[in-house]
């Protein structure tokens, strides 16, 4: 298999590599510690297995859109992973399970963040995405899908508009086809795209418009809601013939904020200039005079479900940068504690 087809060019071009001559491939599908992975062996089985399981040292295991240093096992279609290499981007959240990252896909150039009208139409959501995706690096696209189901859909894009700024807006029907094409020009040879969304929103039924070909399971629409069942039970990679790299991914139900707080200002670049329009430099923007945001509030200019929106992500941004520091605060301490340990021992050895 040709790596250039994997994206490697691209990939190799934007990070920096490990020196030295050593074998790669790119993990295309995720199954816990098993993986599937891209080599120029073909198709093999990844696995991770003694020191190199213990050598990730707790750090996130390897996760579909990784490019990994492999050893191949003689006679086998298997290869060891023994190291992740750098990460050129990465979609990341808060694991659901505590306040650690946890990581989606990596190295990804798009993300196609994807509503389904009627019922799955959230600005709410729709910013906490946009947020996400312009913290990994990548470019966010938003598209909605099913535009079959809604007459009326030429106001949410105008709605969606509002929030997403300069990210583009596609409107598109997997099921008619129509804006199919006009999503195709994002995709580019040997560069990957991701589909990120909640459940039934239509995902994978764009890949199989996308191709032309039924590669992923669709299942029809409920009537009573206009949601699709969900289909898709892993994250799986996508070589296209046009030489562009798509990743599907399950629904997600949590999106739990992994940003800082100078990526959610980008993504409200309209109530940042407001807050610099206060008449005062520390504002609380509640019952101080000449607040510019209380005004854009009262005359309708900034929506109060947005401007909630953004105090709650700031909220969240502040509490992981305030967790950060902690933990790092106590790696310090447990550092200096060890070297002091280690001064001692040395100092007791020599004089006694």
């Amino acid at each position: 298999m040709d790596l250039s087809a994997l994206g490697w060019k691209k990939y190799s071009e934007s990070v920096s590599l490990p020196e030295g001559s050593f074998d790669v491939g790119r993990i295309s599908v995720e199954n816990k510690t098993n993986y599937t992975v891209l080599t120029k062996y073909g198709e093999c089985a990844g696995i991770l297995r003694g020191k190199t399981l213990s050598g990730f040292d707790g750090a996130e295991f390897p996760k579909v859109g990784d490019w990994v240093r492999i050893a191949k096992l003689p006679e086998e279609n298997k290869v060891i992973v023994e190291e992740i290499l750098p990460r050129s981007t990465k979609i990341s959240r808060k694991s659901p399970e505590g306040d650690e990252e946890q990581v989606i896909v990596a190295n990804v150039d798009v993300v196609f963040i994807v509503q389904g009208l009627p019922d799955d139409f959230n600005l709410r959501r729709l910013e906490r995405y946009l947020v996400i995706a312009r913290q990994s690096g990548a470019k966010p696209v938003v598209i909605l899908n099913k535009i079959d189901l809604n007459d009326d859909f030429y106001e949410l894009i105008s709605e969606a508009r509002a929030v997403a700024q300069e990210a583009p807006i596609i409107a598109v029907s997997a099921k008619t086809g129509k804006g199919i094409d006009e999503l195709k020009t994002f995709l580019q040879p040997g560069s990957t795209f991701v589909l990120l969304g909640s459940s039934g929103v239509g995902k994978s039924s764009l890949v199989n418009a996308i191709t032309g070909e039924s590669l992923q399971t669709t299942r029809e629409i409920r009537e009573y809601d206009g949601r699709g069942r969900h289909t898709t039970t892993k994250r799986e990679m996508i070589i296209l013939e046009d030489g562009s790299i798509l990743i599907d991914t399950p629904g997600m139900r949590e999106l739990a904020l992994w940003a800082d707080e100078e990526e959610i200002q980008k993504s409200y670049e309209d109530v940042e200039e407001l807050s610099l329009s206060c008449r005062y430099s520390n504002c609380d923007h509640e019952k101080s005079d000449g607040c510019a945001v209380k005004a854009a509030l009262d005359d309708g200019t900034l929506s109060q479900e947005r401007y909630q929106n953004y105090l709650k992500m700031k909220k969240e941004a502040e509490y992981l940068e305030t967790k950060f520091n902690k933990t790092k605060q106590m790696e310090r301490k447990t550092q200096a504690k060890k070297q002091h340990k280690k001064l001692n021992k040395t100092l007791k050895e020599k004089y006694g």
